[in-house]
């Protein structure tokens, strides 16, 4: 449980919890420059930053970047399931 309880989103949660959601949980590779998301695409899926960087851009404008233990994609999982973002590794 200690790759969870070292990100600050989950830091909050008991062990026994943790163990619950890491069910749900899938470890994906990517590679450099390769788009995880596209704005308006379909997505129902939360996502954690293991290493590496991972870049959001609204349209074509870079919003934020995203380092290790960061989260993203929670927005299209409250916004019925369409991602308001790109999502791209660096």
């Amino acid at each position: 449980m200690d790759r969870f309880s070292a990100i600050p989103f989950f830091a909050k949660y008991d062990d026994d919890l943790l163990r619950k959601l890491a069910n749900f949980f899938t470890m994906v590779q990517t590679v450099r420059n390769q788009t995880i998301v596209d704005e308006g695409q379909p997505s129902d899926s939360l996502y954690i930053v293991k290493e590496g960087m991972v870049s959001i851009y609204k349209g074509s404008k870079l919003i934020l970047n995203l380092t290790e233990n960061q989260i993203f994609g929670e927005e299209s999982i409250l916004e019925d399931n369409v991602s308001l973002f790109t999502f791209k590794t660096g």
